[in-house]
């Protein structure tokens, strides 16, 4: 994924897509200890499919977001409280997959010492969570952008999987909290009042579509 980081220089923005193939692991979890078992050792490939891509996959949800994993424990083991605590992780406060596992296994720790019972609690048989990876594919799109005004004009057109791939999964490409619109722009064109108006845009309150219109609404004020 490094191909499609943007450097830090004042190049024309380039627009990427990425697109996503998910395999089924065949291990699969009953219970809550079997799923903290699997958080500690799976790859980081099997989180990020069923947190950040299942973000992109619900991009129409403005609220109630749920990752695969906080579903699973409301649905399947019907721990509401467990569940809503797992849908409360912000994905756009981690820059690494590490951080985001770390918080989720914690959670789950200090559950289980609340509530010991729910460790061996078993889903019903045909409720089992099934591990899936998620492996990303960068493709270029061919749009660039030299101007504030040809970024507007491309961003208004790119499909919702460049715009996820850029605002959202950026932070793990980047290891900063900041999105590649934002950072393009501060470095660009020095303008950081318009960088952090961006960057605090909220995907979890709004569409991809809606999140696309924020941002070039904020652009295009500034033309």
């Amino acid at each position: 994924m490094n191909t499609a980081q943007q450097s830090v220089t004042t190049d024309p923005f380039e627009f990427y897509t990425a697109v996503q193939l998910v395999e089924a692991t065949g291990d699969s979890v009953l219970n809550l200890g079997e799923m903290l078992d699997r958080l500690r050792s799976v790859s980081g490939s099997v989180i990020y499919c069923h947190t950040f891509r299942t973000m992109l996959m619900q991009h129409f949800i403005t609220e109630g977001f749920r990752n695969d994993f906080a579903f699973w424990v409301g649905d399947a083991l019907g721990d509401d409280e467990l569940s809503e605590r797992l849908s409360a992780i912000d994905l756009i406060d981690y820059t690494t997959i590490r951080a985001y596992r770390e918080k989720m296994i914690s959670i789950i720790e200090e559950h289980l010492k609340k509530h010991p019972r729910a460790a061996s609690h078993d889903a019903r048989e045909h409720d089992r969570f099934h591990l899936c990876s998620a492996h990303t594919f960068v493709i270029p799109t061919g749009r660039r952008a030299a101007t504030l005004e040809e970024f507007a004009n491309h961003l208004a057109r790119c499909s919702r999987n460049s715009i996820f791939f850029h605002f959202v999964e950026a932070r793990l490409r980047v290891g900063l909290p900041i999105n590649d619109f934002s950072l393009w722009i501060a470095q660009r064109f020095e303008r950081q009042d318009l960088a952090d108006a961006i960057n605090r845009l909220n995907p979890y309150v709004c569409t991809l579509d809606q999140l696309r219109e924020s941002i070039c609404a904020l652009v295009e004020q500034e033309l």
